[in-house]
């Protein structure tokens, strides 16, 4: 039987007192969402000195249109988690679900349009989210 600890949501100010006291340093990829401290993904310098989070390799055929050594997953969260929800396998998943949050996951889910029907019921079902609640998944008549 695993038992399983109850979520501890954080403010702002919590957050700031464990950089403070050492808890994570300047090098750690964490950050605050929603109350919830999240690990992000690694970061990559590019030719031009920019630094992105990176998409790792087994990933990038999932965003074919897309320029992957410039491309920021958190500053499209959407458009990544769509197309992972459309396209990704069990790997990418699991990708997703380290760099998104379960809200940001669930948002996406109930409001994205360009899910196909098969997918969307899908998720639907595995994240327990009512099909009336799916977009993709209304009548459109």
């Amino acid at each position: 039987m695993s038992v399983q600890a109850p979520r501890r949501l954080f403010t702002v100010a919590e957050f700031h007192q464990m950089a403070g006291a050492g808890i994570f340093t300047e090098d750690d990829r964490v950050e605050l969402l929603a109350g919830e401290i999240v690990q992000m993904t690694p970061i990559r310098s590019c030719e031009n000195g920019m630094s992105v989070p990176m998409v790792p390799p087994h990933l990038r055929l999932l965003f074919w249109d897309t320029n992957t050594d410039r491309f920021d997953p958190a500053a499209y969260p959407r458009y990544t988690i769509e197309r992972v929800l459309e396209y990704g396998d069990e790997e990418a998943v699991a990708w997703m679900r380290r760099t998104f949050t379960h809200d940001q996951i669930l948002e996406v889910l109930r409001t994205d349009r360009n899910l196909t029907p098969l997918s969307a019921n899908f998720w639907a079902m595995l994240f327990g989210v009512p099909v009336a609640d799916v977009v993709a998944l209304r009548d459109t008549r």
